[in-house]
């Protein structure tokens, strides 16, 4: 385990994650070690995340078309309320 001050934590996550090369020799082995877990699926929040965005695009989409429905079916259920 390499161990990096958060500066340099920070610099080697964000190259990683754009696709770049660090810069410093002293950073490459925590670049590799970090592209390799991310490409081999290490962090499975990666994948969790992207799964969460899908539930909430079709939740929303549910959401829209429950409201529709109820807007379509309140203007039509005027006649059927007993008083």
């Amino acid at each position: 385990m390499i161990s990096l001050a958060p500066h340099d934590r920070w610099r080697v996550r964000t190259v990683v994650f754009q696709g770049g090369q660090v810069s410093q020799a002293a950073l490459t082995p925590a670049a590799r070690g970090l592209a390799t877990q991310v490409l081999t699926g290490g962090f499975w929040v990666l994948r969790l995340s992207r799964l969460l965005g899908w539930v909430d695009l079709l939740l929303a989409a549910g959401f829209a078309a429950t409201g529709i429905i109820m807007l379509i079916t309140s203007h039509h259920a005027e006649g059927l309320v007993v008083r």
